[in-house]
């Protein structure tokens, strides 16, 4: 009688578990992606009146069954030119204006946008551009400065 109860509760756990299994919910919540600098370089600005990569801050990523996504991008830095320097985030190579960002007034600049972003499901880039007048960004230079895309699936 005890083996027959025992058994029973078995087979009652095995069919709770099975449900649990074939539910409507993904049991796969993928990572951030992080995009970020970590070497030392400087990166001149080619012309002051066109778009130009930030290097290391990009890349493509892949979209599956979570298409909600939170896009971040920070950059903290510090450039030989006290003017103007703008932002901005392009996905599958077209830019989002809600993600473009503008400082002045100091060679210490503090760019950030976030905002979330639906896509379809598939593989996608997404990357920084900037411009400025005659900077040229030395990042990472000091412990304050920072430069990073991340890509967060809600």
């Amino acid at each position: 009688m005890l083996a027959l109860k025992l058994v029973s509760l078995l087979f009652l756990a095995l069919a709770v578990v099975g449900l649990n299994l074939q539910s409507s919910h993904d049991p796969y919540f993928p990572s951030p992606i992080t995009f970020q600098i970590t070497n030392t370089y400087s990166l001149p600005v080619v012309n002051y009146l066109q778009w130009s990569d930030f290097t290391g801050l990009g890349g493509n990523f892949t979209v599956g069954s979570h298409n909600a996504l939170l896009i971040s991008y920070n950059l903290q830095l510090s450039t030989n030119s006290t003017d103007y320097f703008v932002a901005r985030l392009l996905i599958d190579g077209v830019e989002d204006p809600r993600f473009r960002t503008i400082s002045s007034g100091s060679n210490l600049h503090s760019n950030s946008a976030t905002l979330p972003v639906y896509l379809g499901e598939g593989t996608h880039s997404a990357k920084v551009q900037f411009r400025s007048v005659g900077a040229v960004i030395n990042l990472p230079y000091e412990d304050w400065e920072q430069a990073f895309l991340q890509i967060n699936y809600l």
